[in-house]
């Protein structure tokens, strides 16, 4: 019973995910079968990244947009990893921006046992990514942050000092463009634990100018 249930929810993600890509594509791609686009999509990537199993790879988001330069017609998709061994992170990604005739311009890869991307944008139509990546190593989580600007149909890594997480701690970015740089108890880190456990180290706010703002230290 609960294999059946499994395949119905992979069933149901699939079609959500064909709607998904049939709604976005412009209208020089309806003509063509939304499952075919995705089989296109990751052959393409495949064949770009030099990954060869493509039954290791599953398309998991795609979006249309102008994402590196303005009146751009590009797609931004991705990437779900299936099973990799947990050394090369048990939820990791990939990213990839294709051009309309779905060629692939260029990716980055995003390992982690628990990767969230988040989009952000400035203005002049400029996109940004802030991405987590958290890993688990003999029961001790840590996590990774990193910045992409979409720019020149490529990701351009930014540095910025708030990356770079001190041990024992940790970011959550929050709906309201705001990021909380926080610090868990150092003698249970990985546990369950109260709130008023957690320090609150800084506040970050995301400006319209392309950067985090700190607000509060």
């Amino acid at each position: 019973a609960k294999s059946r249930k499994d395949n119905m929810k992979k069933y149901v993600s699939i079609l959500l995910l064909l709607a998904v890509l049939f709604a976005c594509l412009s209208h020089s791609l309806h003509k063509q079968k939304p499952e075919l686009l995705i089989d296109r999509l990751t052959k393409e990537f495949i064949q770009v990244s030099d990954m060869a199993d493509g039954n290791d790879i599953r398309l998991v988001h795609m979006q249309a947009g102008s994402f590196s330069k303005n009146n751009a017609d590009e797609l931004f998709a991705t990437f779900q990893l299936c099973n990799t061994p947990h050394t090369g992170g048990l939820d990791s990604k990939v990213i990839a921006l294709f051009s309309n005739n779905l060629k692939c311009l260029s990716y980055q890869m995003l390992p982690g046992d628990s990767v969230d991307i988040y989009h952000l944008s400035a203005l002049n139509n400029k996109n940004y990514l802030l991405v987590s990546m958290i890993s688990v190593n003999q029961g001790i989580e840590t996590q990774t942050l990193a910045m992409y600007q979409i720019t020149e149909s490529r990701f351009k890594n930014i540095s910025a000092d708030f990356l770079n997480l001190p041990e024992n701690t940790f970011a959550a970015f929050a709906g309201n463009d705001t990021l909380f740089i926080y610090k868990k108890p150092l003698d249970n880190p990985n546990m369950q634990y109260d709130k008023q456990q957690i320090t609150i180290e800084t506040i970050l706010k995301w400006d319209e100018n392309g950067q985090f703002i700190t607000v509060s230290s």
